[in-house]
């Protein structure tokens, strides 16, 4: 049963760009959906058989890594707890334009 859904899960991913290359909000939820749900029964089905996961940590560890530090940056830039001098200066203009005290923080969107 496992075998069955990753191939299904496999199959779906790899047909997705078919429905207009998924740029319709349609395609995209209906992609997300059908995704998600292929991914849930397949976590289930190995669950259930007791079987462990055919990825474990130590094979991805190095992307986890990466990912991690991309996730920190990220956060790191939209926190106010930074110095004043990283801060990006649209801040400071926002503050006299707006005649009031405004945070500020490193990115801008």
């Amino acid at each position: 049963m496992s075998r069955i859904v990753f191939w299904l899960l496999l199959g779906t991913v790899l047909l997705s760009p078919i429905p207009f290359g998924a740029i319709f909000p349609w395609s995209y939820t209906l992609l997300a959906l059908i995704v998600g749900a292929l991914v849930l029964i397949w976590s289930t089905t190995l669950l259930i058989a007791g079987s462990p996961p055919p990825v474990t940590l130590r094979m991805i560890a190095l992307p986890a890594a990466l990912f991690a530090a991309v996730i920190a940056w990220a956060l790191l830039q939209a926190s106010p707890f930074t110095p004043e001098a990283w801060h990006n200066p649209i801040w400071a203009e926002t503050a006299k334009g707006l005649g009031a005290e405004v945070q500020g923080y490193i990115s801008v969107s």
